[in-house]
């Protein structure tokens, strides 16, 4: 079985943002005590969201400090970039509001969506 720490909704960021890194770093070890350490990867993700620097530096330092791999990921929320439109209406509904009130609630863009190594790397088959 393999542990993520998850992306802005997971343990990690959510430990961070509350208390920081040292709680950000308990966290993490939790994780380990009950998955072991070779089952857990601290995860980065980036969606073009500045916001997101602060957890993945502090995700890096604590990986180096606990000597855990890291893994990029992407967060999906969308199998295609125009498919954020329907993310958007989704959100909104589970918000009980509308597009033009959820404001922060939405994505800033459409980069959480299902990427495919070979064409988002630009390997051709």
């Amino acid at each position: 079985m393999i542990c993520l720490t998850g992306g802005d909704e997971g343990p990690l960021a959510s430990a961070l943002f509350s208390c920081g890194f040292d709680e950000g770093l308990s966290e993490v070890q939790r994780l380990v005590n009950l998955f072991g350490p070779r089952n857990v990867y601290v995860e980065l993700q980036r969606h073009c969201d500045r916001s997101e620097e602060y957890r993945n530096q502090a995700a890096v330092r604590i990986a180096r400090k606990l000597r855990l791999p890291v893994l990029a990921t992407n967060g999906v929320s969308h199998a295609m970039p125009r498919d954020r439109e329907v993310m958007d209406v989704l959100t909104s509904i589970r918000n009980h509001c509308t597009l033009e009130t959820a404001g922060h609630l939405l994505a800033l863009n459409s980069e959480r969506y299902l990427r495919f190594p070979t064409r988002d790397a630009g390997i051709v088959p």
